[in-house]
């Protein structure tokens, strides 16, 4: 008998190594791409569409969504390799490497600068800045200023965004998303932007190089974070 389920567990371990899209995920389950964990509380995965394929190909993608929105958006969940209700999820139950959000609202800007954990959104970044999860916020989910609120307020929100930097914390343009993943390891790249800032920067691998047109402002903290990164600037047509 003892002999029989030695020979059980040797065909079980087996066929898991066959497996390849297996990791350990809780206590249970086994997994080897990394898991990416996206939070749509809103409509906002629309901003994902044209990436969801790209990334699939080497992540595992989980879609957090509400109830309201699982019927409304069922032609976009094949997209995604499990679909969990936000009122269902279970820090300790599931496990996530990176997480986006795709719905910056100025809510969840000002609790997060602040140190605020009361939504759930606010108590998952909280979790991931304290168990060293990659964050990602998409800007394009943020609604813009209307041009009429006090230059004090718009600034707030300028230092808000600039201490989440800080943290750690990736913001990302919709554009932005597809090389920040598949260029992470890439030591050149070349961008068509009039502003770089430290996104871009993080886009290059260490030591690489950073080629942008000639007129380009480069932030300050793009420019430390180059520095740290050992990552050289070249502008076209300025210098080789």
């Amino acid at each position: 008998m003892i002999e029989s389920e030695k020979l059980i567990e040797t065909i079980v371990k087996e066929i898991l190594k066959q497996l390849p899209n297996i990791q350990t995920v809780g206590y249970t389950s086994l997994k080897t791409k990394k898991t990416i964990s996206i939070v749509s509380p809103t409509n906002r995965d629309d901003l994902l569409t044209n990436v969801l394929p790209f990334l699939k190909e080497d992540y595992y993608l989980i879609n957090i969504i509400t109830s309201t929105l699982i019927e409304e958006r069922s032609d976009h969940q094949e997209q995604f390799d499990e679909v969990i209700l936000k009122e269902e999820w279970d820090f300790n139950q599931k496990h996530t490497d990176i997480v986006i959000f795709t719905d910056l609202s100025r809510a969840i800007i000002a609790k997060t600068a602040l140190g605020i954990s009361d939504t759930f959104e606010t108590l998952w970044i909280e979790h991931c800045l304290a168990t060293g999860k990659e964050i990602i916020m998409l800007t394009d989910g943020f609604v813009p200023f209307t041009g009429k609120e006090p230059q004090p307020y718009v600034a707030t929100f300028e230092h808000y965004f600039e201490t989440m930097s800080s943290f750690g914390i990736k913001l990302l343009e919709k554009k932005q998303l597809l090389p920040f993943f598949t260029t992470a390891n890439q030591s050149d790249w070349e961008i068509d932007k009039k502003v770089i800032t430290n996104e871009d920067i993080l886009t290059v691998g260490e030591g690489g190089s950073l080629t942008v047109v000639s007129n380009a402002i480069v932030t300050l903290l793009a420019q430390e974070t180059a520095k740290e990164r050992s990552v050289k600037i070249h502008y076209k047509g300025i210098n080789p």
